[in-house]
């Protein structure tokens, strides 16, 4: 198989893979307290589902794999739709890994928190709860620029269809605005969170068909 065929099927199983790990493991423990809730009801969270919080941390963890696998087709898709100065091509890297730095910190202290329930005092164990959540939500910036630069280029060169970047476009809104919710505990903005948390998804599934769809060439 040429390596136009492994792009294609890279990004297909990537994105499927990583939907799946990634809604398994971030639903699993059901729903969870909202930003300012007092720490007895964290802590009470933490205790009653801390089985649950452990796996879902690592099914994040695993799916790092099928995300870099999915994005080194969407790379090599960006790069060569956008030329000989990939700019936003890089752009769109950056976000990757700038939000996937963000979430993974936020995830490894909420599993630490569940590892070691009791440890902290009703207030600690609301503070880092809420350190974990704000630094998930911190990585919606970067994702923009994810989702951002690829509809951009997407728009410039028809690499992807227009329906598509109508998409994209609408999830990049949606994390700019899901974002807010770092410095804000109002619940509209987790809301927003999740509702474009989907959309993200569905976003990299399409993606990832499209890939799959696309025409072999040399």
């Amino acid at each position: 198989m040429d390596d136009a065929r492994w792009d294609r099927l890279g990004a297909l199983v990537g994105a499927v893979l990583f939907a799946i790990l990634t809604l398994v493991g971030g639903f699993i423990a059901g729903t969870p307290p909202e930003l300012g809730d007092p720490g007895i009801k964290v802590a009470q969270f933490l205790e009653d589902h801390s089985d649950e919080i452990k796996i879902g941390v690592l099914l994040s963890g695993l799916a790092i794999g099928p995300a870099l696998l999915w994005f080194a087709s969407l790379w090599r898709t960006l790069r060569h739709a956008e030329g000989d100065v990939p700019r936003l091509t890089v752009a769109a890297a950056g976000g990757l890994f700038i939000s996937g730095a963000l979430f993974l910190t936020g995830v490894a202290i909420l599993g630490m928190q569940a590892s070691r329930v009791g440890a902290l005092g009703p207030e600690q164990t609301r503070a880092f709860y809420d350190l974990s959540l704000g630094l998930q939500a911190a990585g919606g910036f970067a994702l923009a620029i994810l989702t951002g630069a690829t509809t951009v280029i997407a728009l410039r060169t028809r690499v992807f269809p227009l329906w598509s970047s109508v998409l994209g476009a609408a999830v990049t809104l949606g994390w700019y605005v899901a974002s807010v919710s770092t410095v804000s505990g109002r619940s509209e903005f987790e809301v927003a969170g999740y509702v474009t948390f989907l959309l993200w998804l569905l976003w990299i599934l399409v993606l990832g068909v499209l890939m799959y769809r696309r025409p072999t060439t040399t």
